[in-house]
């Protein structure tokens, strides 16, 4: 078929098969660590769960109270007493400041 010229019609434009392949390190080395992970676990010894469970070991593991949680909290309570503390005495210095005339 012979191209005829137009003025009124386009040409179609080029179309390429082009598929652009993208490199995601992220997901490369998540496969990489999962595929260790299955080899490592395949060479491990199997754990006999219940023997732990039996002995009362996991029970008195998980229900110690953690130590340095209430210092932790008193703490933080203390310092949140002595920032509002110090904000309502400074407020009404403030407010004194906002009201009064420029001279």
């Amino acid at each position: 078929m012979a191209m005829i010229f137009s003025p009124f019609r386009m040409p179609k434009p080029k179309r390429f098969n082009y598929m652009p392949l993208y490199y995601d390190e992220r997901k490369e080395k998540l496969k990489k660590m999962q595929e260790a992970a299955e080899a490592k676990k395949d060479s491990l010894p199997r754990v006999n769960l219940r023997r732990g469970f039996l002995t009362g070991e996991h029970a008195r593991r998980r229900h110690q109270p953690a130590k340095g949680s209430l210092i932790r909290w008193i703490v933080i309570l203390f310092l949140m007493i002595i920032f509002f503390r110090y904000l309502f005495l400074k407020i009404d210095e403030f407010v004194l400041l906002l009201t009064q005339q420029p001279r």
